[in-house]
């Protein structure tokens, strides 16, 4: 009983938080997400990720797909806080379930910078992060949960750094026929994808930004080998996202990174917890600019140098 109140007023609360946060973001991503979703209203759906390509700039399919499925129906700001509140109670249940205590999971889901940033500028991203959420959380078997961290990766392509370690250990867990069946898509998709990539290339060589990008996943590095002193582990998870910056820029992962920490923290949440409530603490306190940013520009970045 107890459990379910709480589940009431941390969905509550973040319906409140969600609406303030959706209904100032008005600048920034949210141009170009705001112009995607209307543009797919009624939209055929063969023009789908042609669209997304040429507005968003993504053939990534998951998110265009679900968008087109519901914008015809709901008005965008209404889905989008709908989807924060879901992700937002997701991470209750599993922080939760890590035995976090329940003050540093407040602080974390309301007032951490980087659920923050993912309720309004980093929207795909989001999306991807509430597959995984399913994925953690409830017990589907192998072959179910392999396939809902896929779509995930299929809604964000950056988020497979967080699968480096799984992929690395995948051989023991399936069979040969299953991993052709599955693995074959995704090197499918993979270079289905990669044009795009190499399209941005340029646009990111010259980014002064992604050297300080690389600066804070160090950090984290650090921050996850002290949450979990086990260095194979921690060079799985970064050595490509620290590389990867430097093809993707810094922007999404150093998000992809704290999430890193944030998991690994949680696997001896006992060891860990006074770590957990220093980092979240500090990201509280850089969320305060980025609020304040949203509040008077209607864009959380708006004169906040090298804050992505």
């Amino acid at each position: 009983m107890l459990f379910k109140l709480e589940l009431f007023l941390i969905f509550s609360t973040s319906l409140l938080v969600n609406y303030f946060l959706v209904t100032y973001y008005t600048g920034g991503d949210q141009i170009l997400y705001n112009a995607f979703y209307d543009s797919t209203i009624d939209l055929p759906i063969e023009l789908l990720l042609l669209n997304s390509n040429n507005t968003i700039g993504t053939i990534e399919p998951i998110y265009p797909i679900i968008i087109w499925a519901v914008s015809s129906t709901f008005a965008k700001n209404n889905f989008i806080i709908f989807v924060n509140c879901v992700f937002s109670t997701l991470s209750f249940v599993y922080l939760k379930k890590a035995k976090v205590n329940l003050l540093h999971i407040i602080l974390i889901i309301f007032t951490n910078y980087y659920f923050i940033v993912l309720y309004t500028s980093a929207e795909r991203l989001k999306f991807g992060f509430l597959l995984m959420s399913l994925m953690l959380l409830f017990k589907f078997n192998k072959r179910i949960i392999f396939f809902i961290g896929l779509c995930s990766i299929v809604t964000h392509t950056q988020l497979i750094f967080f699968f480096s370690n799984a992929l690395v250990r995948i051989t023991k867990i399936f069979n040969i026929k299953f991993l052709i069946i599955i693995i074959a898509p995704l090197l499918i998709y993979l270079d289905f994808i990669i044009p795009q990539v190499l399209s941005k290339l340029d646009s990111y060589a010259d980014r002064s930004e992604d050297y300080f990008g690389a600066i804070k996943l160090i950090v984290f590095m650090i921050l996850t080998y002290l949450a979990k002193p086990v260095i194979q582990e921690n060079l799985i998870y970064f050595i490509p996202l620290i590389f990867g910056t430097f093809l993707f820029g810094s922007e999404r992962l150093v998000i992809v990174s704290y999430f890193i920490f944030l998991y690994t923290a949680t696997q001896n949440t006992q060891k860990n917890n006074k770590l957990i409530l220093a980092v979240n603490l500090y990201l509280s306190y850089k969320s305060i600019d980025f609020v304040s940013s949203i509040i008077n520009f209607g864009d959380g970045y708006h004169n906040i140098l090298g804050s992505r």
